[in-house]
């Protein structure tokens, strides 16, 4: 029974918003503290459990070989778990045909990142760190990425490098926060004399909440062990809770102060019965 001094406004809207972000369904309703108590824990449970397991416990994958059916509890959470779906669908259409985390095509615009990886020159293998920069440029086989490579090797010597065509870039939408490179290095003369093999950042949005695939679950389970799993569940936690949230502002308090008047006047006219 819903207590008449509670003021639920339009009970259908308050669910709605108490489903898109935690708590705030409540707050429309001038429930404030139940608001703050729903918004921290909901919200502090999920991104508690997305901090834990380095930011990709929340994905959307459904293909011919997986199903993650751990996203409807996380889906309830709302605003925040819905970038998966979205994610889901970008990397399914980049992702047909194509090898784990290499996308086998040229990047399609310029690069000015920080680099880590190696050289690779006859013979001699080089762990350098820098600043990859990258432009396209015209050619009489058509566009091409072209630049250069200023950094340190792991001695600290400078090391300055000419680039010349991108040989293969890893998945535009991956879930790993590097996306891997290969360029070639030529000389002043434009003859290829090696090639340097490692990563960039990848930007947020091309890494947050995207599927994970076989190969990236494996690695997370050995880079974080059983917390992986543990990160998991608090997200599954927080959107079961959301759920109460959810009810409790479309149907307001599970009893109201009228039910135990309404007790009281049993009792009375039990004992009136007993006396007659």
């Amino acid at each position: 029974m819903i207590d008449e001094r509670v003021r639920m406004h339009r009970p259908a809207v308050a669910a709605v918003l108490a489903f898109l972000v935690p708590g705030s369904g409540h707050f429309y309703q001038g429930r404030f503290l139940k608001g703050f108590i729903y918004s921290i824990c909901i919200l502090g449970t999920f991104l508690g459990g997305m901090a834990l397991g380095d930011w990709h416990p929340v994905y959307c994958r459904k293909d011919n070989q997986h199903t993650h059916f751990g996203y409807v509890s996380q889906f309830m959470v709302g605003l925040p778990a819905m970038p998966a779906l979205i994610q889901n669908s970008r990397f399914k259409h980049q992702n047909e045909g194509l090898a784990p985390g290499w996308g086998g095509i040229d990047l399609d615009v310029g690069v000015d990142d920080e680099f880590e990886g190696e050289y690779h020159t006859a013979g001699v293998t080089k762990s350098i760190r820098g600043t990859l920069s990258l432009t396209l440029a015209d050619t009489n086989l058509g566009p091409e990425l072209r630049g250069e490579f200023r950094g340190v090797d792991s001695r600290a010597n400078p090391v300055a490098l000419r680039i010349s065509g991108v040989l293969e870039a890893g998945l535009k939408v991956y879930p790993s926060k590097r996306r891997a490179l290969r360029c070639g290095v030529v000389d002043s003369n434009s003859q290829r004399i090696g090639r340097i093999d490692g990563s960039i950042p990848r930007p947020f949005l091309d890494w947050f909440e995207v599927p994970l695939d076989d190969e990236t679950l494996e690695r997370l389970h050995g880079d974080l062990g059983k917390q992986f799993d543990m990160a998991v569940v608090y997200t599954w936690i927080a959107g079961l809770l959301n759920v109460l949230a959810i009810w409790d502002a479309l149907e307001g308090p599970a009893y109201g102060y009228g039910d135990e008047d309404d007790a009281e006047g049993d009792e009375s006219s039990g004992d009136g019965k007993s006396a007659a």
